[in-house]
């Protein structure tokens, strides 16, 4: 019975093995399977990434890439940084007025009673005083320029009166509103066109026979003035 069980465990554990290794034998070849897809979709991609820049580039020429930034920390440089930014101790200066040394308990100056006391002086501007203008300093301002006085003019007395021509004879008898008893020569030409035209020869005559038809044009005037108004044509 104990060889049968032994064997029983021997066969056993070579079938557990065998199964073991069978399954890690997939599983490697399903990981390298897997890894040839990733490299033949990366291979793809990058392929496909260059044919459209390559593209693009040919399409437009001038427009502008795209490229991806990569923030990269560098701890050395920041260490550097730090370092040049600590600042140093001032030196001591090379001059010395007498001043007490500095003491090595971290003091950068020395205590205000060592020091010697300086005269502050202002730094005000001041103004220079500005000399008053002595009386002996006597100006000779130009004298104004005199301009000629123009001499007036001589009233020239009032200029002679043209004679006043008027075709008005004198000693003209005129009427009761002093107005002269004389017709114009327009008038006279009037009476003489229409004389000739009727056949009258002793115009004066008919005149003053005829003194109603006279008033129709000469409805103010009287007979008697009618009479030396058409003979102021004939003298």
């Amino acid at each position: 019975m104990r060889p049968l069980f032994f064997l029983l465990l021997v066969s056993l554990s070579v079938l557990l093995l065998t199964r073991e290794s069978a399954a890690s034998r997939a599983l490697q070849g399903y990981k390298q399977r897997i890894a040839a897809l990733r490299e033949a979709v990366n291979a793809r991609e990058a392929s496909a990434s260059s044919a459209s820049v390559s593209k693009s580039s040919k399409s437009n020429p001038q427009k502008t890439k795209k490229y991806k930034c990569v923030l990269v920390e560098d701890d050395d440089d920041e260490s550097v940084s730090h370092e040049e930014a600590k600042p140093s101790a001032p030196e001591s200066p090379d001059f010395d007025y007498g001043l007490p040394a500095l003491e090595k308990n971290n003091k950068l100056w020395p205590a205000s009673n060592s020091l010697p006391k300086q005269s502050v002086k202002s730094k005000l501007p001041t103004r220079t005083a500005i000399p008053s203008p002595s009386a002996g300093n006597n100006f000779d301002f130009p004298k104004a320029h005199v301009m000629p006085q123009v001499k007036a003019l001589p009233v020239v007395d009032t200029l002679q009166q043209p004679p006043v021509v008027t075709t008005v004879r004198p000693n003209v008898p005129t009427d009761k509103n002093q107005q002269p008893l004389i017709l114009s020569p327009q008038h006279c030409n009037q009476i003489k066109y229409y004389a000739n035209m009727y056949g009258v020869q002793d115009v004066t005559t008919w005149v003053h026979k005829n003194c109603a038809f006279a008033k129709m044009y000469l409805p103010k005037a009287t007979c008697a003035e009618i009479d030396i108004l058409v003979a102021s044509c004939y003298h």
